[in-house]
């Protein structure tokens, strides 16, 4: 992968064979020269490439039916990879639901995401997330997908009924070529062959990510062991 071309304008044919939807790392909505102008693939064939998670018209993304071509990913944080023991448990349940079994992409911070195929509603940041403790903490175990917009409107039908409606695109995460990847990249493995996430899976495996984690702690164990 070092030395590979992984040029958006390199590999973006590829990636739209395989079932992604390809984009431009640094600018995924195509807003480079000029604000509210979207430059075309081809002048942004030097960009570093990217796959959009969830890919809309709306977005720039020119493929056709974008809605099947999505990709959830689920990362595993600093916080958790730092513990061995907590790590082991986690990393056990989300292989009984065979979440691991993909490629797994290393950032430069350490932190390990693993693409899935999904077909399922935005999850919107936050939303499907594993703390340390509590509600506010950092994160050790989370999916990333969709990115809420951030303006509503409220809107009236003719029959006076009103609803609150998004005023702009539901946004989408992207996840890059590069980086250190293991057991294969987006360039090698088809997105109909990566490990699916289920739409009703997403609040069982953080539950359970949870529970996991937290029963490995060393005071949890120790308490057990006495017993």
């Amino acid at each position: 992968m070092a030395t590979r071309d992984l040029t958006l304008g390199a590999t973006i044919r590829r990636l739209h064979a395989l079932g992604y939807a390809a984009t431009s790392a640094t600018h995924p909505d195509r807003y480079v020269t000029r604000p509210g102008h979207r430059d075309s693939i081809i002048a942004l064939s030097e960009h570093p490439a990217a796959v959009f998670c969830r890919p809309s018209a709306a977005l720039g993304s020119e493929v056709d039916y974008p809605e099947q071509r999505q990709v959830a990913v689920l990362v595993l944080t600093g916080y958790l990879l730092a513990d061995k023991r907590q790590c082991a448990a986690v990393r056990e349940v989300l292989e009984t639901y065979g979440l691991l079994s993909g490629p797994c992409r290393t950032d430069a911070l350490g932190t390990q995401e693993f693409p899935l195929q999904y077909n399922g509603p935005p999850i919107f940041d936050g939303g499907a997330a594993a703390r340390l403790t509590f509600d506010d903490d950092s994160a050790t175990v989370f999916f990333k997908h969709a990115i809420e917009p951030g303006r509503y409107i409220q809107h009236t039908d003719h029959y006076g009924r009103v609803d609150t409606r998004a005023a702009e695109p539901i946004g989408s995460h992207v996840i890059e070529l590069s980086g250190d990847w293991r057991n294969g990249t987006l360039l090698e493995t088809p997105r109909d062959r990566l490990p699916e996430l289920l739409q009703a899976d997403v609040p069982r495996i953080i539950s359970a990510v949870e529970a996991a984690r937290w029963g490995a702690r060393p005071a949890v164990m120790a308490k057990d062991a006495a017993a």
